[in-house]
């Protein structure tokens, strides 16, 4: 708790009990939109945060949009993101790919799968953009998007979790 005290607060909520919320968030901010996405060949997407604090929220625990924004939800089993991803089917080239933030638990899976204010789209080119906040779709394009693409499911078993890959590098090359 103590290295996270100085980048937000500590509270409680309901279903979740103590989780972080990070201090000075844009009300439209999201997880996992500050910082580049990185391929890597033994845990596929790997993100890398430009928040000081971002070392630990991203890859462990989870985030849940809780009243009126992001919290995170600690957690102790390390991913290289706790994301969920999305593109269109086929075996060409998509012409989107994104993913929005795993929630704590199962039964709101469901429901952040189908809402697009959790859900971040690129280009595929703009995938390893060195700052992915600068190529974002626009929000008010997400639920286009998110209508004609399905979830990817590349999920590989660690412990007592798992993380999901991603989309297949050569999918978006």
């Amino acid at each position: 708790e103590s290295d996270l005290q100085p980048y937000g607060d500590w509270v409680n909520v309901r279903n979740y009990g103590r989780v972080w919320r990070p201090h000075g968030m844009p009300a439209d901010w999201r997880p996992y939109t500050r910082g580049h996405w990185e391929n890597t060949t033994e845990y596929g997407w790997y993100w890398q945060s430009d928040e000081q604090w971002g070392w630990i929220p991203f890859h462990y625990g989870r985030w849940a949009y809780v009243d009126t924004g992001w919290a995170w939800i600690p957690g102790s089993v390390w991913a290289p993101a706790w994301v969920s991803w999305r593109t269109e089917q086929g075996s060409g080239r998509p012409d989107y790919v994104g993913w929005a933030p795993l929630p704590p638990d199962d039964v709101s899976i469901d429901v952040y799968q189908r809402e697009p204010r959790y859900w971040t789209f690129v280009r595929p080119a703009n995938i390893i953009a060195p700052d992915i906040a600068r190529v974002v779709v626009s929000v008010r394009d997400t639920p286009a998007i998110l209508q004609r693409t399905t979830i990817v499911d590349r999920t590989v078993l660690v412990g007592n979790g798992g993380f999901n890959r991603g989309i297949g590098a050569d999918r978006i090359q």
